[in-house]
């Protein structure tokens, strides 16, 4: 239908919330049993817990929930997480699953589209939709962040290899569904490397493998900075010995 997007739940995801001091008869609090404000929680109506836990997967801030069994369903958001319980027999308290904290970027794990990031601020549905309406588009990154803020930077990401992406930055990367990514197999040392002539800044000595004395003075004396800057990847750094290759030089690959 014109004007309409289908989004499938990934049902998994609701197998891995984690039960606080027994989640049976525990009623989520903050800080301890008689911790709890209207602040910490968004209160909905669900009629199972599951449909509770789906709320809270969608929701980019949920730290986990608290299901009555009237119906009553508690999104917690509190930046600080579910610490305490109270007992509470028509309740569960459920911790959320570890929310996928990493970011991809060019020459860290994805290729970034013309528009990077695209112009204004979203919501992670809104995001995800404009995932959705491009066909290369394999996933998105939105920052963490306040719960108070409801639209945030979107970056739409294509050519995933999530192996590659840096952890534990203050990023959320989620992925389209039904996307399969590819994982990043053994590459030959020739598609690794740039031409060693296209290297900026040589010493003029090549050693075996995608290894070169370099200078990197311009790059702050850093090997990940020199790297970059040709869009590879550091690996390993050292000192020469006496202009040769001894030890390890600088080493670069690019990451494909």
């Amino acid at each position: 239908m014109t004007g309409s997007t289908c989004l499938r739940l990934d049902m998994a995801v609701l197998q891995n919330f984690v039960a606080v001091h027994g989640g049976r008869g525990k009623s989520c609090r903050g800080q301890h049993a008689s911790d709890k404000k209207d602040a910490y929680y968004i209160a909905i109506t669900a009629d199972s817990v599951d449909e509770c836990k789906a709320a809270c997967v969608q929701h980019v801030d949920c730290q986990g929930i608290n299901f009555l069994s009237t119906g009553h369903c508690e999104v917690w958001t509190r930046p600080e997480g579910i610490e305490a319980t109270a007992e509470d027999d028509n309740s569960v308290c459920l911790k959320a699953p570890m929310r996928n904290s990493s970011s991809c970027w060019k020459h860290h794990g994805a290729d970034e589209f013309e528009t990077d990031p695209l112009l204004g601020q979203y919501s992670l549905q809104e995001c995800q939709e404009a995932c959705l309406k491009e066909p290369e588009c394999q996933g998105i990154v939105m920052p963490q962040g306040n719960q108070h803020v409801s639209k945030k930077t979107c970056w739409l990401r294509k050519n995933v290899h999530k192996e590659h992406c840096r952890q534990d930055h203050p990023f959320n990367f989620w992925l389209r569904p039904g996307v399969e990514l590819q994982q990043a197999g053994p590459t030959s040392e020739a598609a690794c490397c740039a031409a060693y002539d296209s290297w900026p800044e040589k010493d003029n000595v090549q050693c075996s493998g995608c290894t070169a004395l370099i200078n990197a003075a311009p790059f702050g004396g850093r090997c990940d900075k020199y790297c970059e800057s040709f869009g590879h990847v550091c690996y390993q750094a050292a000192e020469e010995v006496n202009e040769n290759c001894c030890l390890a030089a600088r080493t670069c690959t690019s990451r494909v």
